[in-house]
């Protein structure tokens, strides 16, 4: 029987979903369903505008899909656990005049310029129009890119309304690195007449973040904007005191100078957040090392602890090129008021007696040509030369060397004659050189807590007038929080063992009286040196190990494995692993497992390594520095025996008592984990994707699916067909679908929530009807952040380890968390040294409607199931799982080139090896 006729609003809304369908309909790569699949969702808006004719653009679509998805709200607060007070990072902003209007303007230049040149720009604007744009009184700031924020309106212009100027303007030329034409070219700055164009965006009434805060706001009124505006007037204000350098602002008042002549300024990372019942300003500290200014010379024999009268070894130089590599000079024997900046491109190999270059068609060496034209002697010939980038040679400087194939001109400039610009970051490591030792992470919680509240008052008291004009003002005492310690779950391993149980006390214990829940047999095995060793002590530690495997309850058939000769690392590795693949299984089996001691943790002959086992051979491999060989300490060789079991197949290290995981022990259940991995700055390369998966009813045991993608892409784009992958896996080995996924994903900024429920979750969704058209499993989709700046402090006399952090198991849901929405910082682990750094984990999508307290213990507790050692880690396996799976990955990255055109590829790992997890 037909229902009743459907309303002009329900059609309406159909008629919403149906052209948002269009706009994002993508090719999926898996086997699409007979019936298109509509993404869920929820808490539709009554009232919607018509669907324009011909449908949405993409960037209409996305504002339309903020509206019409909202991520959960909060349930409820957290009650599990013991209570306990902390303090955090954090202190309230009050809004003393919450009836005030933040006006918001765009800022930009015809032509178009940016970088310095726009805040110089602004300046100029600031000091000739603003004073008869607005009342006295107003207060202006601007971020050096577009958005400027004003404490009252500028002319009488509505939004979308703009004001125009015409200025004069110094372009090009002036300090900085060294070019023709650029900055430090040592040309005229030019005059050019340039268009300024103030264009009001909008207005952000305070009352509207106040209404957000309290959770009665719509998401029309996003709260970024204000926070945004607020973080950049925050941030004027402090640089009138302290010096900015990127995100951070330092305090040069209170430097110190080393004795390697190093100077170390402290700084302060802040940044702004709408809390559960304040706004809030979040404050860290962190240091930066520089270079005193100083001749080149002077800083080897710092770094070298010489006095330079010798030539740089090879090690020695390359260190020197690593380090000084785009950093800025300026030549010492030019007159003050004529000096340039020079950035180093390099140095050269040769000494400065021995690098020639061609001068009216003589060969002269660029000491010669000092001494020549300078009336200078060197101190150090024996010493190379810096190459300064760009510039054409004249009288003043030495060209490219005639050994060089190319006519393009070069600068050398001798080392002693080169003088370090202030104000430059240190190398991290170079020569005797470590700035690590002066870095934050190493103080203590309640000294870094002091610093911050001493830091806060330094800046912001008394009052500044900026703040004032825009109704803000900082307290001075951190936050202190009610937080909750949640229980730690009860661990099970061999029935066999002394202690088969075991509830860990300050998350870490030690396998004394444990075996593996399912230990693994070790038949064929071979160790394989990259590395001069000594074979006695390399026996000797094997059979250490071999023992305490069986101990832990490994069935080692072969105490005594072949120890083959140290191979060469220059060489063909994949020759040399062959030689112990035949080795290992006596030239007639699959081996089980080989061992390679390598000099050090470097990653080519690592990377080398791994991807000849897991793509060639289809063997489980484990790699061993000789320092842990030499040291073998029992906590390294335990840590080596967990590694071992879960690398080969049905090996489980530890399993939760399932009295502690009670949301999803009777129900069948598939964790999830999601992360990509990019290459580092300097690397042209793909980044990768991986999604893992757990294979059984206990999350013990996960398969991987990886994917390469555009590099810094990170959302993912094959997410569909990875997923489908997986539940593929599961279904052949369990013999069921899992009817609940709890997915954590890795690596997601706030900004990005709203794109990732609107390609990764719709994805996902896909997939499963992709596998079956009428499976519909129940989704949780969680965000898992460790880059964030919140930070927590015990209280004086409360619980702490023995650094001073809190215990873990800290799980903190008000103040520092989201107004409304469903987030919490659960701190987990205990840290090496330093203060520990909790982890946020936020709620986008859950159709489990899991309780506060039951998620937050959940992904607790699975922190204990991390195979790879006796404690607990700081974040969910299934991301730390995804994390370790894309950075191996990296290992089978083919780098081709095909009909002239360079291509990346994943290899494909054996099958052998699909049945355990080899990547860890």
């Amino acid at each position: 029987m037909p229902g009743p006729p459907k309303t002009a609003a329900q059609l309406q809304q159909e008629a919403q979903l149906a052209a948002l369908t269009r706009a994002y309909s993508t090719p999926l790569a898996v086997p699409a369903p007979a019936v298109p699949v509509l993404p869920k969702v929820t808490d539709l808006i009554p009232e919607l505008p018509p669907v324009p004719a011909g449908g949405y653009t993409r960037k209409e679509a996305n504002k339309l899909f903020e509206t019409l998805v909202q991520v959960p709200r909060r349930p409820s607060w957290c009650t599990t656990g013991e209570p306990v007070t902390v303090k955090a990072n954090s202190v309230t902003i009050q809004l003393t005049n919450p009836d005030l209007v933040i006006h918001n303007y765009e800022f930009r230049l015809e032509p178009s310029i940016t970088g310095p040149r726009l805040r110089d720009a602004f300046e100029l604007w600031r000091r000739e129009y603003l004073p008869n744009a607005a009342d006295p009184g107003t207060h202006v700031t601007f971020d050096g890119k577009r958005y400027m924020y004003a404490s009252s309106a500028l002319y009488a212009i509505q939004v979308g309304q703009a004001r125009e100027w015409q200025a004069a303007m110094a372009i090009g030329g002036g300090g900085g690195r060294a070019g023709r034409g650029g900055r430090g070219g040592g040309q005229q700055r030019l005059q050019r007449v340039v268009k300024i164009k103030v264009k009001l965006l909008g207005v952000l009434p305070i009352k509207d973040a106040i209404d957000y805060m309290q959770g009665i706001a719509s998401r029309e009124h996003s709260i970024f904007s204000y926070t945004g505006a607020v973080d950049n007037i925050f941030r004027t204000a402090a640089t009138s005191i302290l010096t900015p350098s990127g995100r951070v602002l330092y305090d040069r008042r209170q430097k110190q100078v080393t004795e390697n002549g190093l100077e170390v300024v402290p700084g302060y990372t802040q940044a702004i957040r709408a809390g559960s019942d304040n706004l809030l300003l979040i404050v860290d500290v962190t240091s930066c090392v520089f270079y005193e200014p100083m001749p080149l010379s002077d800083l080897i024999k710092q770094a070298f602890n010489h006095s330079a009268k010798h030539s740089l070894s090879y090690h020695e130089q390359q260190q020197l090129r690593r380090a000084l590599k785009n950093l800025n000079v300026y030549p010492t024997y030019v007159e003050s008021s004529k000096r340039k900046k020079y950035a180093i491109q390099d140095i050269t190999q040769s000494a400065a007696d021995s690098t020639f270059f061609s001068l009216d068609g003589v060969n002269t060496s660029v000491a010669d040509y000092f001494m020549r034209e300078y009336n200078i002697r060197l101190q150090y010939p024996h010493l190379p030369c810096v190459i300064a980038k760009g510039g054409a040679a004249s009288s003043s400087r030495a060209r490219r060397s005639t050994t060089n194939d190319t006519n393009v001109p070069q600068i050398y400039l001798p080392l002693e004659l080169c003088m370090l610009v202030p104000g430059q970051t240190a190398a991290r490591s170079f020569g005797n050189i470590d700035h690590n030792k002066f870095k934050p992470s190493a103080m203590a919680p309640a000294e870094r807590a002091l610093m911050i509240e001493r830091g806060l008052q330094q800046i912001y008291d008394p009052p500044m007038d900026i703040l004032t004009a825009f109704g803000l003002q900082p307290t001075f005492q951190l936050q202190e929080i009610q937080g909750r310690m949640l229980e730690a779950p009860k661990l099970l391993y061999h029935p066999d063992s002394i202690a088969p149980t075991l509830v860990p006390d300050g998350g870490k214990w030690d396998m004394e009286q444990h075996k593996v829940y399912r230990g693994v047999t070790l038949e064929r095995w071979a160790v394989l040196p990259f590395v001069p060793c000594d074979p006695i002590k390399v026996a000797k530690f094997i059979k250490q190990w071999a023992g305490r495997m069986r101990d832990v309850g490994i069935q080692v058939l072969d105490h005594q494995p072949p120890i083959l000769p140290p191979a060469d690392p220059e060489a063909d590795i994949e020759l040399a692993i062959q030689h112990a693949y035949l080795q290992a299984g006596r030239e007639v089996a699959h081996p089980d497992l080989l061992v390679f001691i390598l000099p050090n943790k470097g990653f080519a002959l690592y990377h080398g390594i791994k991807r000849a086992c897991d793509v060639t051979f289809g063997v489980a491999s484990q790699c061993i520095t000789l320092k842990t060989v030499q040291d073998a300490r029992m906590l390294h060789i335990d840590n080596l025996c967990l590694k071992v079991n879960v690398k080969l197949p049905n090996g489980i290290n530890v399993r939760m008592d399932p009295s502690y995981m009670p949301c999803v022990a009777t129900i069948p259940t598939m964790f999830m984990g999601a992360d990509v991995t990019h290459p580092a700055q300097e690397i042209r390369s793909p980044s990768i994707a991986s999604v893992v998966g757990s294979m059984d009813a206990v999350g013990a045991k996960y398969a991987c699916a990886t994917r390469i993608q555009p590099i810094r892409m990170e959302i993912i784009l094959d997410m569909g067909s990875m997923v489908l992958e997986l539940l593929q896996k599961f279904y052949l080995q369990t013999g069921t679908k899992p009817q609940r996924i709890i997915f954590y994903r890795d690596g997601i900024s706030e900004g990005q929530f709203t794109e990732v429920i609107r390609t990764e979750v719709t994805a996902i969704r896909k997939a499963f009807k992709a596998l079956d058209p009428n499976y519909e499993p129940k989704l949780t989709f969680i965000i898992v952040q460790k880059r964030h700046h919140t930070r927590f402090f015990p209280l004086e006399g409360a619980p702490m380890d023995r650094l001073g952090n809190p215990m873990p198991g800290l799980l903190v849901d008000c103040k520092v968390t989201h107004p409304f929405e469903f987030d919490f910082y659960i701190q987990s682990h205990q840290t090496f040294q330093g203060l520990a750094k909790p982890t946020r984990y936020s709620v986008l999508v859950d159709d489990n409607r899991f309780d506060p307290n039951h998620l937050a213990e959940l992904s607790y507790r699975s922190c204990f199931l991390y195979p790879r050692g006796t404690r607990s880690v700081s974040m969910v396996p299934a991301a730390f799982y995804a994390h370790v799976t894309a950075a191996r990955a990296k290992a089978h990255v083919i780098d081709g080139e095909r009909n002239g055109q360079r291509f990346f590829a994943l290899s494909t790992i054996k099958p052998e090896l699909e049945k355990a997890m080899y990547f860890m």
